[in-house]
C-alpha cells in the first residue's frame, strides 16, 4: 500500500504523503515509528497504534491535529479521554491540542509532564497540576497561546526545566506553598 518499513516491518520509515486515506492503522508488528514518517501527511485525521513498545508517539510532531489512538494491549501508552500517559499513568505524554477545553486538571497519578506534552494546546487557559508532579520538562507548555494560569497542589518543589513554557505569554503561576 506504498507505506515504508524496514525488512522485519517492525519500523515504520514513511507514510507516503501523497495517500489520499485520512485514516491509518498502524500495524501489529511495528514496534517504532521514525519521526519523520508522516511528514507532509497533514491530511491524516486519526492514526491508531497497536503494539508500539517505545516512546515514538510522544515524537511525531508532524501531525498536530491528528486524532491518535492507543489500543488498551499497547504495553507502553493508555488513553484516557484522547490524553496520552503512560501505562503506569506517572507520565503525561501528550494532551492532543484538537481537544477543545479551556481548563484541564492534571490527574492526580501523574508525576512528570514530558516534552511537547500540551504544544500548541491553543484552547487551554487554565492547568491544574496535582501533587505528585515532580517535573516538568523543556517545552511541555510549547506555545500555548491562550495559557494563562497554571495551579501547582504541590507544597513540594516542583523542577520546571527552564523552557518548560517555552514561547508563551502572560503565564500566572500558582502554588498550594504560597
Amino acid at each position: 500500500d506504498g507505506v515504508l518499513f524496514n525488512k522485519n516491518c517492525t519500523i515504520l520509515l514513511k507514510y507516503p504523503p501523497k495517500k489520499s486515506n485520512t485514516t491509518y492503522r498502524v500495524p501489529d508488528s511495528v514496534l517504532y515509528v521514525e519521526e519523520d514518517a508522516f511528514k507532509c501527511c497533514s491530511h491524516i485525521e486519526e492514526i491508531t497504534y497497536c503494539s508500539i513498545i517505545d516512546d515514538s508517539i510522544s515524537k511525531i510532531k508532524e501531525l498536530e491535529k491528528t486524532k491518535c489512538i492507543v489500543l488498551e494491549d499497547n504495553p507502553l501508552y493508555l488513553e484516557t479521554d484522547g490524553v496520552f500517559f503512560s501505562k503506569d499513568k506517572k507520565k503525561l505524554v501528550k494532551y492532543p491540542n484538537t481537544k477543545k477545553d479551556s481548563c484541564y486538571t492534571i490527574p492526580e497519578e501523574v508525576e512528570e509532564i514530558d516534552s511537547y506534552a500540551f504544544k500548541q494546546c491553543d484552547c487551554l487557559t487554565d492547568i491544574v497540576v496535582p501533587k505528585k508532579v515532580t517535573e516538568i520538562k523543556p517545552k511541555s507548555f510549547y506555545f500555548c497561546k491562550k495559557l494563562c494560569n497554571v495551579v501547582f497542589l504541590s507544597e513540594d518543589t516542583v523542577t520546571i526545566h527552564p523552557e518548560g513554557f517555552l514561547a508563551n505569554n502572560n503565564v500566572y503561576v500558582f502554588s498550594a506553598a504560597s
